[in-house]
């Protein structure tokens, strides 16, 4: 889950990986934060270039 810095709230809304349920009509609510963005890139590139990777 996004630490408290990454969810902002407010008429925007959180994150995808906020920590509790959203109603989902908000701006926020359908897309990555940049903390779990900076968390999954990492993971991703891994994998996308590994021959054993889940991408291949």
């Amino acid at each position: 889950h996004d630490p408290d810095e990454c969810a902002p709230g407010g008429e925007d809304g959180n994150y995808i990986m906020f920590a509790r349920a959203t109603s989902g009509d908000k701006r926020n609510n359908n897309q990555f934060s940049t903390c779990s963005l900076f968390s999954i890139n990492p993971v991703l590139t891994s994998k996308a270039r590994s021959t054993k990777g889940c991408f291949v």
